[in-house]
């Protein structure tokens, strides 16, 4: 099983860095896995070490800052503008 890497690029509404505090969260839509994490982020973030069975792994993505709506998103999804 390999290992797949998330890079993040956050910004709020005005479009300026998001500076805040975020929980990330991974659900597998294949398995009971859920990754959870917190963390302060600025503008850009880096989630590593993401289990990766192949071309059909998929995960639910949720992101929820602390001072804004959460956004909820499914990975891959080459059209999603989240």
């Amino acid at each position: 099983m390999g290992k797949a890497t998330l890079q993040l690029e956050l910004s709020n509404a005005a479009g300026a860095d998001l500076n805040d505090f975020l929980r990330i969260e991974l659900f597998s839509a294949t398995s009971s896995t859920h990754t959870q994490n917190n963390t302060r982020v600025q503008r850009n973030i880096t989630v590593n070490g993401i289990e990766a069975a192949g071309a059909g792994t998929v995960y639910k993505l949720v992101l929820t800052p602390s001072n804004y709506a959460s956004c909820n998103s499914s990975l891959p999804s080459p059209t999603a503008t989240h």
